[in-house]
């Protein structure tokens, strides 16, 4: 068999797939690969993932940065916080989307070989890579390496291209282009784990087009050859993560009706709703987070402020099909993004002032945890009308 394609992907429109400063490719393909088997289930992915990232985890245990670096640069990704977090995806989509997430060795330079064998045995590769190594990526031309995961949906063998799903090719419309200076306004490369002070800013009318449309992930054609260089080189310029591997996401051995994810995920939602509504311990975690904010690190508040968004938008998606008015669906939606406002005002102060959630930033919290219980609130109507 020369050609191989796996088809099925409800990719072409996806509200808020990425943050701001498109920092979420690593949860991103996992999402899209899961589309495949019903757009209800990359929506209920980012609902369970996104309750616990906000609501569910004990963010002062960690740095939030060892999502992408590792709980220990000494011991990586693979203990950990980069466990914890795989082994919750793999809990979610064994549990809640009928689906299975395995990891094989990509074969290093024979990597070719091994996702073509993946993708005829019906799995969906999710490989990693270096983008600073791959022409269709912006970061190849900025001379940027940065890490990044790809889902691989086909196969040429006579013409040596791979099809790849991405939001991050240029081909995409609203790929997440980020412009980098530093403190002093001068332009200025971005490694955010080895540059103080270096600020991500986004192009526009990109970002401003993203948040009108949602983001627009294509399928774009891949060499080979550049697929292969790129994983090889993901060792070398990538995070300490899946290094000679690949991950596959594939059908499970129980399979689950869609109607069963929609309402699984609804059900999730009210829980964590009447939990943020009963007290303050479901937020005072994230809250004293976002308040140790330092300014070489403020990235990693805002991306996670940002992720509220996505939380957002896919609730509003599950809530709907759930049978919520679509009314009280999109409030729900708005009011996450109130939220995340409220939180983002409360990092730029602490970042300005400084001062404790208990004292100088006890007006600026109070304000967020009421726009919380204002979001858990429309959750709950949404759910009582649906």
């Amino acid at each position: 068999m020369d050609d191989i394609d796996l088809d099925g992907f409800t990719h072409s429109h996806v509200p808020l797939m990425y943050d701001r400063d498109g920092l979420h490719c690593f949860w991103v393909p996992r999402a899209l690969a899961a589309s495949r088997w019903g757009r209800e289930r990359h929506d209920a992915f980012y609902v369970h993932f996104q309750l616990w990232v906000h609501y569910n985890h004990r963010w002062d245990r960690y740095d939030v940065g060892d999502r992408w670096r590792g709980a220990d640069s000494a011991t990586g990704w693979d203990t950990g916080l980069g466990a914890e977090v795989d082994a919750v995806q793999d809990r979610i989509f064994r549990t809640h989307l009928g689906l299975r997430l395995d990891t094989f060795s990509s074969g290093g330079e024979n990597v070719v070989e091994t996702l073509a064998g993946l993708l005829r045995d019906d799995r969906v590769p999710l490989l990693p890579m270096d983008m600073g190594e791959l022409p269709s990526c912006r970061a190849y031309y900025d001379g940027h390496h940065s890490g990044h995961v790809t889902v691989v949906t086909g196969y040429r063998k006579q013409r040596e291209m791979f099809t790849v799903l991405d939001g991050l090719h240029l081909e995409s419309l609203t790929n997440a282009r980020l412009f980098h200076v530093d403190s002093t306004g001068g332009p200025a490369p971005l490694d955010p784990w080895e540059t103080p002070l270096r600020f991500a800013v986004p192009f526009e009318p990109t970002v401003t087009l993203r948040q009108v449309l949602g983001d627009v992930c294509t399928t774009a054609y891949v060499p080979s050859e550049h697929l292969a260089r790129a994983h090889v080189a993901w060792a070398a310029h990538g995070v300490p993560y899946l290094v000679g591997q690949v991950l596959t996401v594939s059908a499970g051995p129980t399979p689950t009706t869609a109607a069963a994810v929609v309402r699984d995920a609804a059900s999730e939602l009210a829980d964590v709703a009447d939990a943020v509504l009963a007290g303050e311990e479901p937020v005072r975690a994230k809250a004293e987070f976002l308040a140790g904010v330092a300014p070489e690190s403020a990235w990693r508040q805002f991306g996670y402020v940002d992720s509220q968004h996505i939380l957002g938008a896919a609730a509003r998606l599950v809530l709907y099909r759930a049978g919520a008015n679509p009314v009280d669906a999109a409030a729900c939606q708005l009011a996450a993004a109130a939220a995340a406002g409220r939180w983002r005002a409360l990092v730029e102060r602490a970042l300005a002032h400084g001062g404790k959630l208990d004292d100088e930033l006890a007006q600026t919290y109070e304000d967020a945890l009421t726009a919380e219980r204002a979001w858990a609130t429309t959750v709950r109507r949404a759910m009582r009308r649906g």
